[in-house]
């Protein structure tokens, strides 16, 4: 990997000039074999469901610095050399999932509760036990 040919290897910056993480096409291809054909967020676009593409892919090749990729060693295959933090594997699922809100025009069985409830026990109960 040549790094960033304006400020050497250890540059910080978001965008230089000449920024590379593969040097070749094959290279590219590898790397998107292993990281962008198993991941949900490009998957849209590789199914032709969406105009729209993982936007760190077009930041990479239009020869940018990607904040949301992590170089692990330039010497390395490529599928190893850099990692993605955005990468979302077929069957992720989000770990804070949110119910789903009931259809328009149907009724439910209770009325949403406003704000946050607590469990409370009863104050003659909260006093047999403290005793």
């Amino acid at each position: 990997m040549s790094g960033c040919a304006k400020h050497g290897p250890d540059c910080r910056l978001t965008r230089c000039e000449g920024w590379a993480y593969f040097s070749n096409g094959t290279e590219h291809e590898w790397w998107d074999a292993n990281w962008c054909a198993r991941c949900l967020v490009d998957a849209p676009y590789r199914n032709d469901i969406s105009q729209q593409g993982c936007p760190l892919l077009v930041i990479a090749l239009l020869g940018e610095r990607v904040d949301r990729w992590l170089v692990n060693d330039p010497l390395a295959d490529p599928p190893s050399r850099v990692t993605c933090l955005d990468f979302k594997p077929f069957g992720y699922r989000n770990p804070d999932p949110k119910p789903k809100p009931p259809p328009p025009g149907q009724d439910t069985l209770f009325d949403p509760p406003e704000g946050r409830r607590l469990l409370v026990q009863p104050q003659e109960q909260r006093e047999r036990v403290l005793a």
